[in-house]
């Protein structure tokens, strides 16, 4: 009996404590219910870019504009254009603007770029600068900046006051020149520039170096030679020569020569151009050239140049072929050697 109320109040104090123990759990999770909420929840709802706002009061307010990436308020054409026309400006040309049209001919900046081209292609304000006091750097800045420009056959025109063969400059007094003998298969020319522009200078085929000195061979340009002179300055250089008279003495340093031309219808003019378009070495040529010269014949030709081991430096394939190219020089053909 006293076991049998032992158990019922196990069992009464196991339900109680299951109703207590949850409403325990539910006042931990919970300590800050009691406090007082606030009168207003701050809005956490996000405006959009550019989109009007309210205020406390319900007032609007504009939002400031949205900034967009440059790339997408300004197209690439239209930046292409604006940097052409400062590069045009800064830099005072025609070849931003050509460019921009050439890249660009359907854009619709095409008409103003070609009506801007052709204003300035027709205003000689532009060509002034640049031809009024002309050099031959001003001439090939102007010829390089304004292609089709009106005065372009002009600058054409001066640049070829500048340019042109030796015998030319030296006749105009631009330039002065003279020459040193160094060795049997070239000359010392030294050149002065008596300008105040850079001169451009060819040696065509025909020049000579006249001996100053009636015991001495003069000596003959082998090849055409193209250099420059800088304003006001000397230059020297060296030219392929071959001697011209094989009965006279060879030149040496103390010899000076002045610069000549042969007549235009010369036939060591035609020789030399077929010496060149062979290719032919020094021997070959010399042994053409003494040969058109003189006509002294093989003997003379092959003794003419000899070596301190006594060798000569002509041998007879150099004779034979030297005789095959004047051949074809007088009958106005090039013929390769060893054909």
């Amino acid at each position: 009996m006293m076991r049998s109320k032992s158990v019922k109040f196990l069992l009464c104090l196991f339900a109680v404590s299951l109703f207590v123990f949850p409403v325990f759990l539910t006042s931990c999770e919970n300590p800050a219910k009691d406090q007082k909420e606030p009168d207003e929840i701050p809005s956490t709802e996000k405006t959009a870019p550019g989109e009007d706002r309210k205020t406390e009061s319900g007032e609007k307010t504009e939002a400031p504009p949205a900034e967009m990436p440059e790339e997408e308020t300004e197209d690439n054409e239209e930046k292409e254009w604006r940097e052409s026309k400062k590069n045009h400006s800064s830099e005072e040309g025609l070849l931003w603007l050509i460019d921009f049209i050439n890249s660009r001919p359907d854009s619709r900046y095409a008409s103003e770029a070609e009506e801007l081209v052709e204003k300035i292609r027709g205003d000689s304000s532009y060509s002034e600068k640049y031809l009024f006091e002309p050099t031959l750097e001003l001439i090939d800045e102007f010829i390089s900046k304004f292609p089709g420009h009106k005065d372009m056959e002009k600058a054409y025109e001066l640049r070829g006051d500048f340019s042109g063969d030796i015998h030319a400059m030296i006749h105009k007094g631009y330039i002065a020149a003279v020459a040193a003998g160094d060795s049997i298969s070239r000359n010392l020319l030294r050149i002065q520039n008596k300008t105040d522009s850079k001169l451009e200078v060819t040696i065509p085929f025909g020049t000579y170096f006249a001996a100053n000195s009636g015991n001495v061979q003069n000596m003959l340009a082998r090849r055409e030679k193209n250099f420059s002179v800088r304003a006001g300055q000397s230059g020297v250089l060296y030219i392929d020569t071959a001697c011209m008279n094989i009965y006279k003495d060879t030149p040496g340093e103390s010899d000076y020569f002045t610069v000549e031309m042969l007549a235009e219808n010369s036939q060591l003019i035609k020789l030399l151009k077929v010496l060149d378009e062979n290719g032919a070495g020094y021997e070959i040529a010399q042994a053409a050239i003494w040969q058109a010269a003189d006509n002294p014949g093989k003997e003379a030709i092959l003794g003419a140049l000899v070596y301190e081991n006594g060798k000569g430096a002509i041998t007879a394939f150099d004779y034979d072929e030297a005789l095959r190219l004047v051949e074809a020089a007088r009958d106005s053909e090039i013929i390769k050697l060893g054909s």
